[in-house]
């Protein structure tokens, strides 16, 4: 198992403050890293990094009139309803910024005032509904996932 990200991938890290997976995406040799957050880089990575200061919404736009090609897209973007990530996801995938056979991870963050039984249940409910675009996916706990974090790994098809 685990997380295989190519030599030479380019990727998006949208929700990138703090830095952590823009500096793993880096350690695993991406080509490129394009970092998406209005906030700061608390974590200054080394390596190929275009930190775009601004809301994923905006980058996608600008991304899209570049001909950027993700052969990764991460997010771990904190927002106030889960299916807003399901939604950004479908706009990624509209301007046709993910390559066949792009690896796609995505952070389903836990909402607050929900119980523990509600949340797996709606963050179930999401992996499907993303599970109609990729191919080979799970939803697992990472090490560095809260309680109430779970996270989407799969291929697009």
């Amino acid at each position: 198992g685990g997380v295989k990200i190519p030599p030479g991938a380019v990727a998006m890290d949208a929700g990138s403050a703090p830095g952590g997976w823009t500096q793993f995406l880096l350690a695993q040799q991406c080509q490129k890293v394009y970092a998406v957050d209005p906030a700061d880089m608390e974590i200054r990575p080394t390596g190929a990094f275009s930190h775009m200061k601004m809301k994923v919404q905006d980058a996608i736009p600008i991304l899209e009139a570049d001909g950027v090609q993700l052969d990764v897209f991460v997010s771990d973007m904190c927002l106030q309803e889960i299916s807003s990530l399901v939604a950004i996801f479908e706009e990624v995938l509209k301007a046709n910024l993910l390559k066949p056979n792009a690896t796609v991870i995505l952070t389903f963050k836990s909402v607050p005032g929900r119980g523990k039984a509600s949340y797996e249940q709606i963050v179930s409910m999401y992996a499907e509904q993303l599970g109609q675009w990729c191919s080979h996916w799970q939803m697992i706990h990472l090490l560095s996932n809260r309680e109430r974090e779970r996270t989407f790994i799969g291929v697009v098809r």
